[in-house]
């Protein structure tokens, strides 16, 4: 790709920079990419299931304890299947599943340590309640213990509510309108539930300290009333309604993570309909903003387990990572103050992406994407991080596929929204050379020829 003619002058600061591009370039080099700022492997994992059901979710524990990340999809609750687990062989590159055998479905887990044997103990949500399997050290889970609870197929989240050292869980309920709590003994056991009602069509969950007391909190989807409602916790184990405030378009999914790095935590909420993300800032109150609404390449999700949140490319900002149902899983890239720029989409169009988890699946320290498959024959999509050391959001900023003159724009005004150029040579210098580099990579990399085409 080459500059074919001079354009408009573009204002950096007080720079300006003229430029145009050629109409398009496509990237299809077989397995190599020379163009730069690769941030993510194109070619990404995907690995059918057998079977016919519908994979709901997705979540990640070292479960043999051999150090590497491995992965459990979770099956909708409407499915004949079992849940899935994939062994990493510590590449990140996953092979053949085994099933987890149980009398329901748990189409939402969570893999984490309740009995103190350092092995993630597998703990789901289904029809019937909370199902607790604990790791007997193999990697297997032979023996499902079932919970009632007035809210079990909804969301799910493992964390110390009573400040006891021991996990506790919590779950929501749609039909049922509450969240439940089942306080953990350190064993692998749980108390009998305690039970918040009053939160009608409760759907997503988030959980985390939203008034600076040290207590976690709670955020919950309340999905046809277009509402969300926070709760605060008693420090016992129980929670109290706070209030309830403008949740978007159907409200699915929520997660609680400081996004502004002030020190307080903020709260994600995905919706179904609507614009995608919309994100409220903490005050550390526990009171939180009026929603920054975000578009989401992709459309819409389908499930209540469709965000991760994590430093992609390294700079200290948590970005978030959300499932859509046309292009796979969509990146929102943070800027460290809680604004997201959404950057692109990875693993395939029509991918129908529900669950995402995010954490270092190939053991080199960057953070990758795991998604679950909704669209039949559903399945596994695994996406590896490539960024280097030296990874910049420019790397992020590079698009995927189809290389366009809008593609190009989107990557210069990341630039100018930060108000600061990048050094994307890394010469040690921030200047519009950077950005000439930029361009005439393009140039020496999608042109066959070398020459830089027209």
């Amino acid at each position: 790709m080459g500059i074919v003619s001079e354009g408009e002058p573009m204002k950096i600061g007080v720079l300006y920079v003229s430029y145009a591009l050629s109409a398009s370039c496509a990237l299809a080099m077989g397995g190599g990419d020379p163009c730069p700022g690769i941030a993510f492997d194109d070619d990404s994992q995907f690995i059918d299931l057998p079977g016919t059901g519908t994979p709901h979710s997705v979540t990640a524990g070292d479960i043999d304890l051999d150090g590497d990340l491995d992965l459990l999809v979770g099956m909708s609750v409407l499915s004949d299947e079992d849940n899935f687990i994939f062994l990493n062989p510590g590449n990140g590159v996953f092979g053949t599943p085994y099933t987890i055998p149980a009398q329901s479905r748990t189409d939402v887990n969570r893999l984490v340590d309740v009995n103190g044997d350092a092995y993630p103990d597998l703990i789901g949500a289904s029809l019937n309640g909370v199902v607790v399997m604990l790791n007997d050290g193999t990697g297997e889970f032979p023996v499902p213990v079932y919970y009632h609870t007035s809210a079990g197929n909804g969301e799910i989240e493992v964390v110390d509510l009573n400040g006891d050292s021991h996990l506790d869980i919590v779950t929501t309920s749609e039909q049922l309108d509450g969240i439940s709590v089942l306080l953990g003994d350190g064993a692998g056991g749980f108390a009998p539930e305690i039970f918040t009602a009053g939160l009608e069509h409760a759907a997503g969950l988030g959980i985390g300290d939203l008034d600076s007391d040290g207590i976690p909190d709670a955020v919950v989807t309340l999905d046809i009333l277009d509402q969300i409602a926070v709760l605060f916790g008693d420090g016992l184990g129980g929670f109290e309604l706070g209030y309830i405030t403008d949740g978007g378009d159907f409200p699915l999914s929520a997660a609680v993570a400081d996004l502004n790095q002030d020190g307080h935590n903020d709260a994600v909420v995905r919706q179904l309909t609507g614009p995608g993300i919309h994100i409220y800032l903490g005050d550390g109150t526990g009171n939180l903003s009026a929603p920054q609404r975000l578009e989401v390449r992709g459309g819409t999700t389908l499930w209540t387990d469709s965000i991760g949140i994590g430093d992609l490319d390294l700079d200290g900002n948590f970005d978030i990572v959300t499932g859509t149902i046309l292009e796979g899983a969509t990146v929102l890239l943070g800027q460290g103050d809680g604004s997201f720029l959404t950057i692109r989409s990875y693993g395939g169009l029509g991918s129908g992406s529900s669950g995402v988890v995010v954490a270092d699946f190939d053991g080199d320290g960057l953070e990758d994407v795991a998604t679950s498959q909704t669209v039949f024959p559903g399945g596994l999509r695994v996406v590896l991080n490539e960024c280097d050391a030296m990874c910049t959001a420019a790397d992020l900023a590079r698009p995927l596929g189809e290389q366009d003159f809008a593609d190009i724009t989107t990557f210069i005004d990341f630039f100018v929204d930060g108000d600061s150029i990048a050094d994307i040579n890394r010469d040690d210098r921030l200047d519009l050379g950077d950005i000439a580099q930029f361009v005439g990579s393009y140039q020496l990399g999608c042109d066959p020829g070398g020459n830089g085409g027209d």
